[in-house]
């Protein structure tokens, strides 16, 4: 019983982490209409908004790890805390979540980086859309759902 209960906890902070993800991105899509209307907002926000949420993610997911951590005394599950949210992250969960907060979704988004377009490369689109995103995001999903289950079992 002790062990299930366990897993329900490891469970509910990996969900936890997931809908963080999703505040991100609405955060991000509240705070960028400042910027967004100003001639040098893009330059801005790529310069000074930007690197600072990137930061401020690492710092949360590291202190949520750190924490389950240390009530735990289980690193192989500290590091599933961190991790997939992270890869989530980086796949472009939270750029998801943005593009619908921020209705922005039709179009393509040329400016996302190489963890955002994998899937929109391997078919050939020169920019990333909705649809390839999703895609994207759906088969890392998959990948780090076995990545979670693999650390699940492991008892460092």
């Amino acid at each position: 019983m002790a062990k299930r209960n366990k897993y329900a906890r490891l469970n509910k902070i990996i969900w936890i982490t997931i809908i963080l993800l999703a505040v991100w991105g609405y955060i991000d899509s509240v705070q960028i209409k400042g910027v967004q209307d100003t001639d040098e907002g893009w330059s801005r926000y790529e310069e000074h908004v930007a690197p600072m949420f990137i930061k401020s993610w690492l710092i949360n997911l590291i202190v949520i790890a750190v924490m389950y951590f240390i009530f735990t005394n289980d690193l192989s599950e500290a590091l599933a805390v961190f991790a997939v949210p992270f890869i989530l992250l980086k796949a472009g969960a939270q750029d998801l979540a943005f593009l619908i907060f921020t209705g922005n979704v039709t179009g393509e988004y040329c400016w996302f980086g190489f963890a955002q377009n994998t899937i929109s490369k391997l078919i050939g689109e020169t920019c990333v859309t909705l649809g390839s995103l999703i895609a994207n995001v759906a088969i890392v999903g998959v990948l780090v759902w076995l990545l979670f289950k693999y650390l699940k079992s492991r008892k460092w």
